[in-house]
């Protein structure tokens, strides 16, 4: 099987693990969904499945510190002979930062960065770790915010995994996602650039760590970066960086991981580097940064209660649209599941689900009329010059390398075949 590795391993911009899935089927040649169906699937369950069956779970968040990326992590290792994966995902934070909404459920990424590596050659284009991260908001190198709807078909919900996924291009209309710096709102701040900055030298950390050490845990940073800078005081250190008492507390006493947000905080407010909160705890000042930066008081909230009303409203705007929005997708877009969605608004959610096959039954028969169009007038050319072609010089007149891999291509070739008698 060829093989392949991450981008910029080892460094802050390692790709992500969904990036390097997406990319493994572009170079093995296959849409994501033939490798998913075929490879990664079987790896994941070992129970028996038909392939033609198998549904790509399109919200599923593989970059994070969870089950699925442990579980994506060991399949990927063993598919691309790789031995260690986990610097693709947050994994070795494990303890270290919370874990919940850590990473973002959709696609977000710089234009300019997709630009730079299209220049170096398509195989160079990835998407970096960094991008999923739900605090970081901007590129640091470019100083913009970063994107998450196509420049082209303006849709937002761009999750990682659906059939025909391509890295750098939109998961609806299959766009290039690039974009000059011409023309853009360049509303960052000097924090959001910080936080993008620092978050790189965080995800670097793993890959400088010598043999048998460990990220420091977020219990034992927290208590030292109380007692250095706040003289022990975890009140003082919640007033600094616009916490709750009782949360300080509870991350220093080891009750829940503190969040990225607040580490982001107190590393502007200590000047420290990731190096020496998560690894060292060897502090070369022990004063506080001369930051003029003031944070908002930030609680923890609960998940992010979706009105009714916002429900109803997603799910009439599809219904009046062209029927490319499923409740799956509408659910992605509102951070929920869609079986909530089904319960709050069962009737609208009906109406959706009736106006999205439609659409999909319309889309694959226009799909299947312009395959059929194209294999008849690349037969016919080569019948006018009698030649009987082989599998190998159909895919590269049809530009399709993997058209004899789907059950459908391949029952046109042969009709279209029967056809012209060859």
């Amino acid at each position: 099987m060829f093989r392949i590795s991450p981008s910029e391993a080892g460094t802050g911009r390692v790709e992500s693990l969904s990036s390097f899935s997406v990319r493994y089927a572009e170079h093995m040649a296959v849409t994501f969904v033939e490798l998913y169906r075929s490879i990664v699937h079987p790896r994941l369950f070992s129970e028996s499945t038909r392939g033609t069956r198998v549904k790509i779970p399109p919200a599923m968040v593989i970059d994070g510190i969870t089950k699925t990326a442990q579980d994506w992590t060991r399949a990927f290792e063993h598919i691309a002979s790789i031995d260690d994966l986990s610097g693709c995902t947050l994994l070795p934070f494990a303890g270290v930062i919370a874990a919940r909404r850590i990473v973002t459920l959709s696609r977000r990424w710089c234009p300019q960065c997709l630009d730079k590596m299209a220049e170096r050659g398509r195989h160079a284009v990835f998407e970096p770790l960094v991008w999923r991260l739900d605090e970081v908001k901007s590129c640091g190198e470019h100083r913009r915010p970063l994107e998450a709807t196509c420049p082209k078909c303006a849709k937002g919900g761009q999750y990682p995994f659906v059939a025909n996924a391509r890295v750098g291009c939109c998961r609806y209309c299959g766009s290039w996602m690039g974009q000059p710096a011409r023309n853009v709102k360049q509303d960052v701040t000097d924090f959001d650039v910080f936080v993008a900055e620092k978050c790189e030298e965080l995800i670097s950390l793993p890959a400088i760590l010598p043999p048998g050490a460990h990220l420091l845990q977020s219990s034992v940073v927290v208590q030292a970066l109380r007692d250095v800078f706040f003289r022990g005081s975890g009140t003082g250190m919640a007033r600094a960086v616009g916490e709750l008492p009782g949360q300080v507390h509870g991350y220093i006493k080891g009750e829940f991981p503190a969040p990225l947000a607040f580490f982001m905080r107190v590393a502007a407010v200590t000047g420290a580097s990731m190096r020496e909160i998560f690894v060292t705890n060897a502090f070369e000042s022990t004063n506080l940064s001369a930051s003029t930066h003031t944070f908002e008081l930030r609680r923890a909230r609960p998940r992010r209660v979706v009105t009714q009303e916002s429900i109803d409203n997603a799910l009439q705007t599809a219904l009046n649209g062209d029927g490319s929005k499923s409740v799956q997708a509408i659910a992605v877009d509102l951070r929920m599941e869609a079986a909530t969605v089904w319960r709050r608004s069962p009737n609208l959610s009906s109406k959706v689900s009736q106006h999205h096959a439609r659409y999909v039954a319309a889309s694959a028969a226009l799909r299947r009329a312009e395959f059929e169009s194209k294999v008849h007038e690349v037969l016919s050319s080569f019948k006018g010059r009698g030649i009987r072609p082989t599998q190998d010089e159909l895919k590269e007149a049809l530009h399709d390398p993997a058209c004899f891999l789907d059950d459908w291509k391949r029952t046109v070739i042969r009709q279209q075949s029967r056809k012209l008698d060859l």
